[in-house]
C-alpha cells in the first residue's frame, strides 16, 4: 500500500462520519440511549477501510 498516509488520515472521518449520522437520526444525546453505537463505530472502522483497499482508493495512482 502506497498510500498508507491516506489511510490514516481516513481513520477519523469515518470515527467522525459514524458519529454525525447517529446524531443526525437519534439527537445528540445518542449514547445514552444507543448502546449499538460502539460496535456500529468498530465494524466501521474496520470494514470501510477493506472495502476503500480493495476498491483501489489507496493507490498512488488512480485509473481514471
Amino acid at each position: 500500500m502506497k498510500n498508507r498516509y491516506v489511510l490514516f488520515a481516513d481513520l477519523p472521518l469515518i470515527a467522525i462520519a459514524a458519529c454525525g449520522a447517529f446524531v443526525a437520526r437519534f439527537d445528540l444525546a445518542f449514547y445514552k440511549s444507543r448502546p449499538e453505537f460502539a460496535t456500529y463505530l468498530l465494524a466501521a472502522l474496520v470494514t470501510k477501510p477493506i472495502v476503500f483497499l480493495f476498491f483501489g482508493m489507496y493507490r498512488r495512482y488512480w485509473r481514471y
